[in-house]
């Protein structure tokens, strides 16, 4: 199965772009839903436990989401201890998921050097003010958009990184016409 990474910096596009190839009948995984489905299995719980303290765990014994990701921000150490023990995770759902199939698999993958491993990245780019607005749109303020956008590749490494670019502020429309050029040339290559 030919994989290939939907990549690009916070608030983007990318969900956009997900949406669009799942509403075509594509398949399409979201890394970071697949995080989320580790965060529940135990081993990994009782790891980040033993990091940050019981308190990272909510009434119902799960991962406060919330409290992870700014302990993760605020720290590089803890960061990369996440992603060393949640990468190997999702990496492995990603691998049960695409099996033996043939086709092409699409993963929504927010981080850079994730997105390498794929055999074609298509990157999501918009204008820091449009990302920014849209991250205050779901709650997050300025400094923190600053703060989590400050631990990701520069826009430059994104698009360098690239077999393909999508406007993120496009049109319904115009992305559509875009998705539809690169995936008529990704069934041209897979003939």
């Amino acid at each position: 199965m030919r994989r290939i990474a939907i990549t690009g910096g916070i608030a983007t596009g990318k969900s956009t772009l997900r949406s669009r190839l799942i509403s075509r009948g594509l398949r399409v995984l979201d890394a970071d839903e697949l995080a989320h489905e580790c965060l529940r299995e135990e081993t990994i719980r009782s790891l980040i436990a033993a990091r940050f303290g019981p308190e990272i765990l909510g009434v119902n014994g799960e991962i406060d989401r919330k409290s992870l990701s700014s302990l993760a921000f605020d720290n590089g150490s803890h960061l990369e201890f996440l992603e060393r023990l949640i990468h190997p995770c999702v990496n492995a759902k990603i691998d049960q998921i695409a099996g033996n199939q043939s086709g092409m698999l699409f993963v929504e993958v927010p981080l850079l050097q994730s997105a390498r491993k794929y055999d074609l990245v298509i990157n999501v780019h918009s204008p820091l003010d449009v990302r920014i607005d849209r991250l205050q749109l779901r709650g997050l303020s300025p400094e923190e958009s600053a703060r989590i956008m400050s631990h990701q590749a520069s826009d430059l490494e994104y698009a360098q990184s690239a077999d393909f670019q999508i406007d993120g502020t496009l049109s319904p429309k115009a992305l559509d016409a875009a998705l539809d050029a690169i995936l008529d040339e990704l069934q041209g290559d897979s003939r």
